[in-house]
């Protein structure tokens, strides 16, 4: 059996139905142990702040709701890419904007993808997606995901089916 190490999802979600949906989609595919869920962009920023380097705790994936209540997801996402610690971290968009303005501007910003919330399989597709992409992935050393390219140790691990 083949395992992979892998950091923090981070969820920045404000909207409880929406978040409980992401964390069933992770269960099923055995993500939802390494799901860490925040409602403001703030709360997100102090996170990555305070888990930055943490190899066990950083995220190493971070999933963006665009609709926040203290600030515009893109914002945040600005803040991310402009700071040199973070701005490697892989960005997913998930939201219900239809806006070309929000899908260019977040593509920009170099997001991994950018998601819409229109029905639950699109997050059972999103989970699978997840999970191939830490499984496949090739992170660097140096990345803030540095935990993930450390595989069949044993500990805090994810098994293939």
């Amino acid at each position: 059996m083949t395992t992979l190490k892998v950091g923090r999802i981070l969820l920045v979600e404000d909207t409880d139905i929406e978040a409980e949906a992401v964390e069933r989609a992770l269960t099923t595919v055995a993500l939802e142990e390494r799901l860490h869920r925040v409602d403001l962009a703030q709360d997100a920023w102090n996170y990555l702040i305070q888990e930055h380097g943490n190899a066990e705790e950083s995220a190493c994936v971070l999933l963006l709701d665009l609709n926040l209540p203290d600030q515009h997801g893109l914002d945040l996402l600005e803040s991310i890419r402009a700071n040199p610690g973070l701005c490697s971290l892989p960005v997913f968009i998930l939201t219900t904007s239809h806006t070309p303005e929000d899908l260019e501007r977040a593509h920009q910003h170099n997001v991994a993808g950018f998601f819409l919330k229109e029905s639950s399989r699109n997050y059972d597709d999103l989970a699978q997606f997840l999970k191939l992409y830490l499984q496949l992935n090739v992170f660097p050393a140096s990345s803030i995901s540095r935990s993930m390219t450390e595989t069949m140790d044993g500990e805090d691990t994810l098994s293939e089916d």
